[in-house]
């Protein structure tokens, strides 16, 4: 079994067709898709026109339309604009000219031997093009492919994609070269990095997951048109993680967008973004079923945050998700059987609704505005302030809708199907039912827009270390261990370490505050009887061990999270034997500390 690597990235190994107009000295390019800055140098079988300044590579900026850019002399003239370094040429040359990109110009003759042989190398201008490419050159069963993308452009589509699907063990599509992030890595900025760009409408979705074992990993999709779809899984055991998808229009005007599908069981999507959609995140049929996990998503800004159209049968795990911002349902169909596990998902204030109870023939009666809630439904109740349930009621356990009364009422059983709860009492204080979709015994989080850093920019990290969403997941099993932006997340016991827990949405805020705690043990020997120690950080004289009197040893138990230089200090001058101060200045480590203490007599004193 091989491993087959590729690269994306602006014009790929063969570069771009050019043509240029002298009036307003305008390159021409459809849909270019570079970014303003971007260096490119030129090539041609005939002539170039005459440049001025003369130099081999030059920078772009964006020009009256996506199809059209204009040069300068470096990159940060080309940023800012403006007559300064503007490039003028005159004449449109002959021949065919081709411009190619300073990431693939810059590669090395070893960078560019990981992708083939010299002058054939897998080097493509998107990922598309290294589909066809790989799809012709015939692959086997038995490889992994790995299309990597090195560089920050727009690749753009007008028409529906092929499914990705080759005949190999498995596929990678990622924003890292080498394992290290490239250019084409957006760094949790819904404005940067590479984009696969869908310019018109189609049915179908962006990027449609059809080879098992596929993983999609670190990349932004615009879906466009009114019934496509951002990433779909077709195949089982594929994964969309680290990547941000999107539509061009507030609030979703599309009517059948989702920004990620889950149409076959055993696949997973975990630090994503979705906004701007019809709907962040939507399991339909087998979608929900055995092996699916969705952790630690942000959907903001969509029609329907989170939506699931059939009641799915087992092994489902929703944890950790954000669903707030969203214009008419963060969390939609409230369908979370017993059978699988979700807990700590955030809304908003709204997502968790006020009830009350009364008799009905007997029957405990729940009133809830326009519940929506259909027969069989799962439901939970939960204090929301001082409050006390009803008689056959407990707290944060599920229930089952048993009957649809009206439209602000219902009934409930404990069981599926089972007889209808009894009325004994109404119960006291607020009661409420959370939206959010959580099972007995789950954390529900509330949370408002205001508690990300910029919501009105989607600068989506928490606001601040006390934001609701810190600390405030779960560990997931077998979860990758790392963010949206690749900052560590922890992945321990909460229990044993309550300040050390995983966040919840696609931005871990404090990186995990470093390694777990751990004990370890601070031993000093060889003290003279009737000493007195002390032991100090050095970083700002705070004690570890206060000034006390020995017997000639000290052990002790220091819970350790990083290296700490320390200072100890050792003296004995009130009775004979007599010792000169001692000081030793060490460090803590994982491994502990240990020191064996020589001191001097004082034959002064």
């Amino acid at each position: 079994m091989a491993t087959v690597y590729s690269l994306v990235c602006f014009g790929g190994l063969a570069g771009k067709t050019v043509t240029f107009t002298d009036s307003g000295d305008v390159v021409n390019l459809a849909t270019h898709g570079m970014r303003d800055g971007a260096g490119v140098e030129f090539s041609t079988t005939g002539s170039l026109p005459t440049f001025s300044p003369s130099q081999s590579r030059y920078y772009i900026r964006q020009g009256a339309d996506a199809g059209k850019f204009i040069l300068y002399d470096t990159s940060a003239h080309a940023i800012a604009g403006g007559a300064t370094g503007l490039v003028t040429f005159s004449g449109t040359g002959s021949g065919t000219h081709t411009v190619k990109g300073a990431y693939f110009l810059d590669l090395t003759t070893v960078q560019k031997a990981r992708y083939g042989a010299s002058g054939s190398e897998r080097i493509y201008d998107g990922i598309f093009s290294w589909l066809d490419a790989r799809q012709v050159a015939g692959t086997s069963l038995y490889d992994s492919e790995v299309c990597e993308i090195g560089d920050n452009f727009t690749e753009t589509r007008s028409t529906t994609s092929p499914a990705i699907d080759l005949p190999v063990a498995s596929i990678l599509i990622t924003s890292s070269v080498g394992g290290i992030r490239s250019p084409a890595f957006h760094a949790g900025s819904t404005g940067n990095g590479y984009l696969l760009n869908y310019s018109a409408s189609f049915s179908g979705s962006a990027l449609k997951l059809n080879t098992q074992f596929s993983i999609v990993n670190g990349i932004r999709v615009l879906a466009g048109g009114t019934s496509s779809n951002g990433f779909s899984f077709i195949r089982m055991f594929c994964t969309v993680c680290n990547s941000i998808v999107f539509s061009n229009t507030l609030g979703g005007n599309y009517s059948g967008t989702v920004g990620i599908f889950f149409g076959v069981p055993g696949c997973q999507a975990y630090n994503n973004i979705v906004y701007n959609m019809a709907t962040g995140i939507s399991l339909a049929g087998y979608g929900g079923s055995r092996g699916t996990a969705i952790y630690n998503n942000t959907c903001v800004r969509n029609k329907n945050g989170f939506s699931a159209s059939n009641p799915v049968s087992t092994d489902m795990f929703i944890h950790n998700n954000i669903s707030v911002g969203n214009t008419v349902a963060n969390w939609v169909n409230n369908y979370v059987p017993t059978c699988i596990s979700a807990t700590a998902n955030a809304g908003e204030e709204t997502d968790f609704k006020a009830v009350t109870f009364s008799n009905s023939s007997g029957l405990l009666l729940v009133t809830l505005a326009g519940h929506g809630i259909t027969a069989g439904t799962p439901v939970r109740f939960i204090d929301g302030g001082s409050a006390v349930a009803p008689t056959g009621l407990t707290f944060n356990t599920i229930v089952y809708l048993k009957t649809v009364v009206s439209t602000d009422t219902f009934t409930v059983a404990l069981s599926s199907g089972g007889t209808a709860i009894s009325y004994t009492d109404a119960g006291s204080g607020t009661i409420k039912v959370p939206f959010t979709w959580g099972l007995t015994g789950s954390t529900d989080i509330t949370m408002a827009t205001t508690d990300f850093a910029d919501y009105s920019n989607l600068v989506l990290y928490p606001a601040s270390a006390s934001s609701p969403q810190v600390n405030s997941g779960i560990p997931v099993y077998n979860a990758y261990g790392y963010d949206i932006v690749d900052a560590v997340r922890p992945n321990y016991e909460p229990s044993t370490h309550p300040d050390e827990i995983v966040d919840v949405g696609a931005f871990e805020y404090d990186h995990g505050n470093g390694l777990a705690p751990a004990t370890v043990t601070i031993s000093i020997n060889g003290m003279a009887n009737g000493s007195e120690f002390a032991i100090y950080k050095t970083s700002d004289m705070s004690e570890i061990a206060a000034p006390q009197s020995t017997t000639g040893t000290y052990s002790a138990s220091y819970t350790y999270t990083a290296d700490t230089n320390i200072i100890v200090r050792v003296r004995k001058g009130t009775a004979a034997t007599k010792y000169l101060p001692y000081e030793y200045a060490g460090t803590i480590t994982s491994a502990g500390f240990a020191l064996t203490v020589a001191q001097i007599p004082d034959t002064i004193a």
